[in-house]
């Protein structure tokens, strides 16, 4: 029983990784504190980037809900972003300054495009 258990246990957990749709919101100036009202529902992470702007955040879902955000930049310009998560999508208000951006799921214009067939290939060659 208890190899079961385990077994179910090691496939089950993989799955809340893509459980929800993860963000990440950047602005113009440097961040100085971030502040989350209901921690059960959501992380954020702020990145460093190698210039050291420390101006972007990312937004990790943990539970379907509503919460805020309070921003502050170094300016003590403070913002406050209302964030709705639901199971298929996360919603943030936006702000001046600010811009977020699905990690999750590609832009609706995303293509791929096609390798060439060996006929294109020969007709370029020659021609």
């Amino acid at each position: 029983m208890n190899k079961w258990f385990f077994v179910a246990l090691i496939l089950i957990q993989p799955l809340q990784t893509f459980a929800f749709e993860d963000c990440v919101i950047t602005t113009t100036g440097k961040i100085k504190e971030i502040q989350v009202e209901n921690d059960s529902i959501l992380k954020t992470h702020p990145l460093v980037t190698i210039e050291n702007k420390k101006n972007i955040i990312f937004i990790n879902p943990l539970s379907v809900g509503e919460t805020k955000i309070h921003i502050t930049r170094d300016n003590d310009e403070k913002a406050i972003l209302d964030v709705k998560i639901t199971e298929t999508e996360t919603l943030i208000s936006t702000e001046k300054n600010f811009e977020t951006l699905s990690l999750d799921t590609p832009p609706e214009w995303f293509e791929i495009d096609t390798p060439p067939t060996n006929i294109e290939e020969k007709e370029n060659n020659n021609g």
